[in-house]
């Protein structure tokens, strides 16, 4: 098998829809300092990698624009982050295959951040390197099309020393007329993208060109912060002349709103131009897919799956319940991974006085498990996508409306609706096997899945109060409740002064594993402005260690599911009082 197809299969097998070779000669049209061989001397070959954009995240986008401005966070972490997460890793792959194999020296080149901030321009254009790899045409908005995806792809390449073929540039029908078309350049909120003057770029004999864009106008809709953008700024959008330069841009962002800054996570609040082309708009399909899915799952490394039918959500808040996400939604998948022992008792041994146990718990505990879901779930979409089945991915952690610390759908309520759990005096989803130690994440889509049944085992939650009265901050009251029903299925758990629980979360609170130790007055922390101000006198070093919430002692110590690693909860109680 030669090489090129080696490398091709290494590229599927990591999960990437195109792949594709240029060779050096077709790129020295870049910028000095940014073309291949600036980074590596005797570089022969550029290998492109992409990775199609779910339609799930573009829905996201779409309804964002349309005035339900939380879903813009699904977007970002699926359409932006997680893409690139996956390109990076893939490209990390190849270039230590081709030193290993090939003895050839191999630089990736990053996709999305970081890149020059100042000048907004990215290492070496993967863009670029697509067309000169000829997986694509140029389009007016400046991003690369396939006749089957149209723009949504997104893109990495690797700059080597190993010789490889060049792939042939693309010859096919021709997908962009600006002339006849021109819809970049009116979707766009900031009309940042000029309908007549233009830019050439040239790989071998090919020339191409694409419009001339305003880059410090574009930036302000990408972070959000003018009218027409799901950003909670909604400033006037500055005028062409008064947005020349990124200092410009920069002077701008100083009047950004905080809690945006605390929501945005690096995402992009725009890309109109590139998820509204009408280029590569696929035919829907269906046919039945549950068995399928929960083989996928459990290949995944997912511990728990479930399918619940819309209707189960009728009783969420408008604007969090999976028609307000996807408007043709059909069911909801639900999938969990169970918290591994070691990680709980990370957070057991902090809270016995080795504070630093924390940060062990937050990576494993929490974000790597929320990143293996996530990448689950987005390959599960994909699947459905490239059956015709539109997808919605709220994120499975980061990603929530900071003011009201709301996700765009109850992750615990979804538990309960797809048969998996029931509901604690904690509020969190109780399963047989687990108790509450279980990360979730979902998927909306309008494929119709046969729905699990409800659960309606053995009561798990006994009203021990174990979970109250562990509280270092004594965020429950007992005494209140809230009542409400999923289908046939009463459900209660108690009420929760979300915002003292924050204290918790964040280590602000005495009580707490971490650094602050600061005395809470119940009375005067009633609102999400009381405790931003507690975070402004927040311990500077427990800022820059907090990656992920620092408490979760109602789910850790609950005793519900404890018999599984033959440990009671008594015992445990013991062991771990602070």
């Amino acid at each position: 098998m030669n090489t090129k197809v080696i490398l091709k299969q290494l590229a599927m097998d990591s999960e990437m829809d195109y792949f594709g070779v240029s060779d050096i000669a077709r790129m020295q049209n870049l910028p000095k300092g940014r073309r291949p061989q600036d980074f590596v001397p005797k570089a022969k070959s550029v290998i492109v990698l992409g990775k199609k954009i779910p339609q799930g995240p573009l829905t996201a986008q779409r309804n964002a624009f349309e005035g339900k401005r939380i879903q813009i966070l699904s977007y970002t972490m699926y359409c932006v982050n997680k893409l690139n997460f996956m390109l990076n890793a893939a490209a990390l792959k190849m270039a230590r295959r081709i030193e290993k194999d090939y003895k050839a020296v191999s630089m990736p080149m990053p996709a999305g951040e970081p890149h020059n901030e100042e000048k907004w321009q990215s290492v070496m254009s993967n863009r670029y390197a697509a067309f000169c790899a000829g997986l694509g045409e140029m389009t007016w908005s400046g991003f690369v099309a396939t006749p089957e995806a149209g723009p949504r792809i997104m893109w990495v390449s690797i700059v080597t020393e190993l010789e490889l073929p060049a792939d042939p540039l693309y010859s096919g029908p021709k997908l962009c007329d600006p002339k006849t078309c021109g819809k970049c350049v009116d979707i766009c909120p900031v009309k940042a993208l000029s309908r007549t003057e233009s830019i050439t770029v040239k790989a071998g004999d090919v020339t191409a060109s694409y419009g001339k864009r305003n880059k410090p106008l574009c930036r302000c809709a990408v972070k959000g912060l003018v009218k027409g953008t799901p950003g909670r700024l909604q400033m006037d959008v500055p005028h062409n002349a008064n947005m020349q330069s990124m200092e410009d841009w920069y002077t701008l962002t100083k009047k950004d709103d905080p809690w945006q800054r605390m929501e945005f996570n690096h995402g992009n609040y725009c890309l109109r131009c590139m998820t509204e082309c009408p280029i590569g708009r696929d035919t829907l399909h269906t046919q039945g897919l549950k068995d399928t899915l929960h083989k996928m799952a459990t290949s995944f490394d997912m511990d728990l799956f479930g399918v619940g039918s819309v209707d189960r959500w009728v009783g969420a808040p408008i604007g969090h319940r999976p028609n307000d996400c996807l408007p043709s939604a059909k069911s909801v998948i639900v999938m969990g991974v169970k918290i591994p022992e070691g990680c709980i008792r990370e957070n057991m041994i902090a809270y016995r006085g080795m504070r630093h146990g924390i940060l062990p718990y937050m990576v494993y505990g929490y974000n790597m498990l929320n990143d293996l879901m996530e990448d689950a779930a987005l390959k599960i979409a994909d699947y459905l996508n490239s059956l015709g089945y539109e997808t919605f991915l709220p994120p499975a952690s980061v990603g929530r409306e900071e003011d009201k610390m709301m996700g765009i759908i109850s992750n615990r309520h979804s538990a309960v609706a797809a048969g998996l759990a029931e509901f604690g005096l904690n509020g969190l989803a109780l399963t047989p096997e687990a108790g509450p130690r279980v990360r979730w994440v979902i998927i909306v889509t309008n494929a119709a899945l046969p729905a699990d049944p409800l659960y309606h085992g053995p009561k798990l939650c006994l009203n021990c109060k174990h979970c109250v009265n562990i509280c270092p901050v004594h965020a429950f009251n007992p005494d209140e409740r809230w009542h409400f029903k999923i289908a046939d299925k009463d459900c209660s758990y108690c009420k929760l002064n979300r915002v003292v629980c924050r204290t918790a979360q964040t280590g602000i609170a005495k009580g707490s594993s971490r650094r602050l130790q600061k005395e809470i007055n119940k009375k005067e922390v009633l609102t999400v402005n009381d405790w931003l101000k507690l975070v402004k006198s927040d311990d500077k070093w427990n800022r820059l260690e907090r990656v992920a919430a620092m408490c979760g002692r109602c789910m850790i110590e609950c005793p519900v599911g404890r018999e599984e690693i033959d440990q009671s909860a008594e015992k445990i109680d013991e062991k771990t009082k602070p």
